[in-house]
């Protein structure tokens, strides 16, 4: 699967068999460090890494889809460890993996949220 939005106000995405409409996004890296003390007291990093990047999308089920069915097909995507791909305001994420999804049915319309990650690098895609 393949998805490129160009800007983030209310797009639908579709998710194995659920369609949402999604209106936020968020984007987090980070690296882990190995630091050890120094004779001195202080100390010292002695090994620095990067970690997959995530992309958080936020938004809700459209109003006919059943909450139920829509947690059993996210479910099934995120045990099948399909990958899929997404240009999401000018940036390219690869190799996406849903690792996480939240589903609430708070009100007339679910809300969900979904976490993907990748380890490709994230690269501009303006195309």
């Amino acid at each position: 699967m393949s998805v490129r939005l160009t800007g983030i106000r209310d797009f639908q995405f579709r998710l194995g068999s659920v369609t949402m409409h999604m209106s936020a996004y968020q984007v987090t890296g980070s690296c882990t460090v190995r630091e050890t003390g120094t004779p001195d007291g202080g100390n010292a990093v002695t090994a620095l890494w990067r970690k997959g990047t995530r992309l958080t999308l936020k938004g809700k089920l459209e109003p006919d889809v059943d909450t139920m069915q829509a947690a059993a097909a996210m479910d099934a995507v995120l045990r099948s460890g399909e990958r899929t791909d997404m240009v999401l305001s000018g940036v390219s994420y690869r190799d996406l993996r849903l690792i996480g999804y939240t589903l609430s049915d708070a009100g007339d319309t679910p809300e969900v949220t979904l976490i993907f990650l990748t380890q490709e690098p994230l690269k501009e895609d303006r195309a």
